[in-house]
């Protein structure tokens, strides 16, 4: 709604409306209510209604309005707020009586933080995972994260981008009494506006360890793939460059692909993996890997290792694969992905068993004992010739050991699945 503010005090329905229109300087206010229907409000004709007027009373944004001001989405004020009977000449918020945030009691395992402001961490009977929203689409929001127990880890991922000094996750460690947090967004980055008593720490070390590859895709132009962790840049193929494909990603930038022979490649001279690996990606399709597509790529995949998302075999969809010494391959299923959003894909090998991970869920895992030796590229490709098909990838990272399942949900929770 475009005016600055309303001046709702006491006033007719019609010098309502016409305020409403104009706009003036402050808001004043009792319960706003019209004794004659509903009426809406396109403000600046984008045939989308700002406001509703009925009898139950004054609705901003969306939703059923109630007997006083709802307010849904951001609310921007220049003047002066008074609420219930305390009064104020300055710009600031007073508030006579209470105000109801919404609470979020988190469990062991993998939470989303998306509406609250409050959430409560229940460690007492395993590790607790929080995935803050993405910083960029929450510029001016603060969550407080308050720990319950003092069992086991909290770990807090940065939702798409970093927590202030630490590269992309704190955590606090068990027996840290009982501490709490309260984190703003800048629109980049979340920062920690506060905290009472634990100190956090970085929690990516372990991450850090046997990284041989990370390809973050945050590049803007030319057509170099940097590797951030090790020697194997990479270069982009069939004249594809970063200019006009570098896209919002899960974690910042990524890389869009839109043609079959668009792909992100490094050659590789000899073995890059030999006893175990885990390897991490986010994918973002707008196309359903459970349905044939039109143009496949090679049926079954080629390569040692990686991810399948189309085949025209049912066996090589949306499944991780690995190729053994005898040349045979084995696959575990992904089962779920979310078209249209950032979906994080990852595969571990611990020399025995091969398991794949979707948003931080253990999804499939086949007993697989040795891997075959492998000379060539590593390649990021679009998985079909379809011109409707896009597809983007961001921060592929490979490690020559094994993720454990905390690992890869700590992976997952530095991203966003906007």
């Amino acid at each position: 709604m475009t005016p600055s503010s309303l001046n709702l005090r006491g006033l007719n329905f019609s010098h309502l409306l016409f305020l409403v229109v104009l706009g003036n300087t402050s808001l004043l206010f009792a319960d706003v209510t019209s004794n004659r229907g509903s009426v809406t409000f396109d403000v600046n004709a984008d045939s989308q209604t700002e406001a509703n007027l009925t009898t139950n009373g004054l609705k901003l944004g969306t939703g059923t309005p109630s007997a006083s001001l709802d307010v849904s989405g951001n609310t921007l004020v220049t003047g002066t707020i008074a609420v219930g009977t305390t009064t104020s000449s300055s710009s600031n918020l007073y508030v006579s009586g209470s105000i109801s945030m919404s609470v979020f009691s988190a469990t062991p395992g993998t939470n989303i933080i998306q509406n609250s402001s409050v959430v409560l961490a229940d460690s007492s009977s395993g590790n607790v995972y929080l995935s803050l929203p993405d910083p960029r689409v929450s510029a001016g929001r603060m969550v407080t994260i308050k720990r319950v127990s003092t069992s086991n880890n909290v770990t807090i991922g940065g939702g798409g981008g970093n927590i202030e000094n630490f590269e992309s996750f704190v955590e606090i460690p068990a027996g840290n009494d009982l501490p709490s947090y309260v984190f703003v967004s800048d629109g980049i980055q979340w920062y920690i506006l506060s905290s009472i008593f634990a100190t956090p720490t970085e929690a990516t070390a372990s991450l850090a360890a046997n990284l041989i590859l990370r390809w973050p895709l945050d590049e803007s132009s030319g057509n170099i793939v940097t590797d951030t962790s090790g020697s194997y840049t990479g270069n982009l193929t069939n004249e594809h460059q970063f200019s006009g494909n570098s896209v919002s990603g899960a974690i910042y930038s990524a890389l869009r692909f839109d043609d079959l022979s668009d792909s992100a490649t490094h050659t590789q001279a000899g073995n890059l993996l030999t006893t175990e690996y885990s390897w991490s990606l986010w994918v973002n399709m707008n196309d359903d890997p459970s349905v044939a597509p039109s143009v496949a790529p090679d049926d079954p995949p080629v390569g040692a290792l990686g991810y399948s998302f189309l085949s025209d075999n049912t066996q090589w969809r949306n499944v991780v694969f690995h190729r053994k010494a005898d040349d045979s391959l084995v696959g575990a299923n992904v089962n779920t992905f979310n078209t249209g959003s950032w979906n994080h894909i990852a595969a571990t090998w611990d020399g025995s068993t091969l398991s794949a991970y979707h948003n931080g869920t253990l999804t499939e895992s086949i007993a697989v004992a040795d891997l075959s030796t492998q000379a060539g590229n590593i390649i990021l490709q679009h998985p079909g010739d379809d011109s409707s098909v896009t597809s983007s990838v961001d921060d592929l990272r490979i490690f020559n050991r094994a993720l454990n399942l905390g690992e890869v949900q700590t992976l997952y929770l530095g991203g966003s699945t906007e």
